[in-house]
């Protein structure tokens, strides 16, 4: 089992301090984007990966979350992290979470931690068949896009279907005589092969998502990067979006 410990950077020569995790400390701006090594008590520690984790409430305390990443580290070697909220949504808080450990000869540190669930057995045909895929544009307006293959190699081209605008009226969207009503919006973890590169595929979205909805009538959704800036949106591996669901009445 692997020690956890949550530090805090505490100046620039990026010594750290073991903090008290019943408490919540955020690492502040000017360190977070540190991929060397900090210093703890004297041992030197070396990055290992940074990670966006999604709480469904308010800022979650440290606890919380080193309950949450002890189910991804088997290793039995010292690790360290340090945190910082993202984003706070009506229903769910994103913190960027770094991790560090100690080096261990007998260990291969760049062994990744994922985050997004893989689809086990065949792909859901009936989910795919009703789903249509929106893409957001600047001004608010949406446009139905081709709706790529279920596959994990395959990415949104975001290549419009046709070229008219959908405008939503508050909560809903009709489209080709069918009234759709929002029904959830929640953030989604993207892979990406080049930095800034934002192309989601459906079978990240669909393990992503609660399946809450009646999945055997048709439905609407639509990707987007939750933020332009890139110290937000680009979270060590991952692209951090928003997907919205809209349901036919």
């Amino acid at each position: 089992m692997a020690s956890l410990r949550a530090i805090q950077v505490i100046d620039d020569k990026f010594n750290a301090r073991v903090v008290d995790l019943n408490s919540y400390q955020e690492v502040p701006d000017q360190y977070l984007d540190n991929y060397g090594g900090v210093t703890v008590d004297g041992k030197d520690i070396v990055f290992r990966q940074r990670l966006p984790i999604i709480f469904s409430n308010e800022t979650p305390t440290f606890n919380a979350i080193a309950a949450f990443l002890k189910n991804y580290l088997t290793e039995p070697i010292e690790q360290y992290f340090t945190v910082k909220k993202i984003h706070q949504g009506l229903t769910f808080t994103i913190c960027s979470v770094t991790l560090y450990t100690i080096m261990n000869k007998n260990i291969d540190h760049r062994i990744k931690i994922s985050l997004i669930p893989k689809v086990i057995g065949s792909y859901p045909k009936v989910w795919y068949e009703n789903c249509n895929v929106l893409n957001k544009e600047e001004d608010g307006t949406y446009f139905l896009i081709h709706k790529p293959p279920f596959s994990d190699s395959v990415c949104y081209t975001f290549d419009h279907k046709n070229e008219k605008p959908i405008v939503p009226r508050g909560d809903y969207i009709f489209l080709d005589d069918i009234v759709y009503k929002k029904a959830l919006e929640v953030p989604t973890l993207h892979t990406f092969a080049y930095s800034g590169f934002f192309k989601p595929t459906l079978p990240e979205v669909y393990t992503q998502l609660p399946h809450s909805f009646d999945e055997t009538k048709k439905f609407l959704i639509s990707t987007n990067i939750i933020s332009p800036t890139p110290h937000i949106c680009i979270q060590g591996d991952y692209h951090v979006a928003i997907t919205t669901v809209w349901t036919s009445e």
